[in-house]
């Protein structure tokens, strides 16, 4: 089984891709993913305990999808309603950014196709977490039956 990298090798990859060019980050959104990263200990823990979670089979492939799901979900309720470091948007581009660099690099060794899935189930579900819905546009004749 493969050895999962300690939250201390999590933590220094996401610092050290920062400025990569294949992940398009301003100036502004490093900064505050780095200052994230920095001060959000926990949430290091809980994504390398999760891939842990979803590792126990020697792992990670596409039944694993429901679980980096809700990683995602969890990860974007707790820090979206905390408006000290990070707003909305940029939770989710911190949750899209760590995934990718977790996918791109050897901490999670996976076959590209694999990786092709992966990455489209991340997109799709950020655009998910990023729609509302306009509760005004509900009519209440939507639900009735007439």
């Amino acid at each position: 089984m493969e050895k999962i990298p300690s939250i201390v090798t999590l933590e220094s990859l996401l610092l050290e891709n920062l400025n990569c060019p294949t992940y398009k980050l301003t100036t502004e959104q490093q900064a505050d993913i780095q200052n994230f990263i920095q001060t959000s200990p926990e949430l290091l823990q809980k994504i390398t305990t999760e891939i842990n979670a979803i590792k126990m089979d020697g792992k990670i492939d596409i039944y694993d999808i429901p679980s980096i799901v809700q990683l995602l979900i969890d990860t974007y309720q707790l820090y979206s309603l905390d408006k000290t470091f990070l707003q909305s948007e940029n939770v989710l581009i911190f949750i899209k950014y760590a995934i990718n660099v977790i996918i791109d690099s050897d901490f999670v060794v996976l076959p590209e196709f694999e990786k092709q899935i992966i990455e489209k189930v991340v997109n799709n579900s950020i655009q998910l977490l990023q729609t509302t819905i306009d509760k005004k546009k509900i009519s209440s004749s939507f639900f009735c039956c007439k």
